[in-house]
């Protein structure tokens, strides 16, 4: 089984595979995000929006692709984060996703299923 690298704008506990499961969540840096993606993550970035504008500040083309995802041991997943609550159904544009920018995270989540 091959690990598998995934990029996505959210993170929620029906990406794993089964439970019980351990969750290991840290912040990273952009630049660990783009040495980790740059060889072909998978994108679950459900945004255009978010795509361009990860394309945007990684450098490295970032599509639109909504899929759902299940994490098997040792896949990891970078999830961008605003760090602030969006006002409900709020979907930012490229542009305020920029200004947004100074209160972007990178979080890495790896998940681990105890035998």
């Amino acid at each position: 089984m091959s690990r598998k690298v995934y990029i996505a704008n959210a993170f929620s506990l029906n990406m794993l595979e089964k439970f019980p499961a351990e969750i290991y969540a840290k912040e990273v840096s952009m630049r660990e995000v783009l040495e980790a993606v740059k060889d072909g993550a998978i994108s679950a970035i459900g945004h255009k929006e978010t795509a361009d504008f990860l394309t945007n500040v990684l450098g490295i083309e970032i599509t639109t692709n909504r899929i759902q995802i299940k994490l098997g041991k040792e896949d990891k997943v970078f999830v961008i984060v605003i760090g602030e609550r969006l006002p409900e159904g709020k979907i930012l544009t490229s542009e305020e996703l920029m200004e947004f920018k100074s209160k972007i995270k990178f979080i890495l989540v790896e998940v681990n299923y105890p035998d």
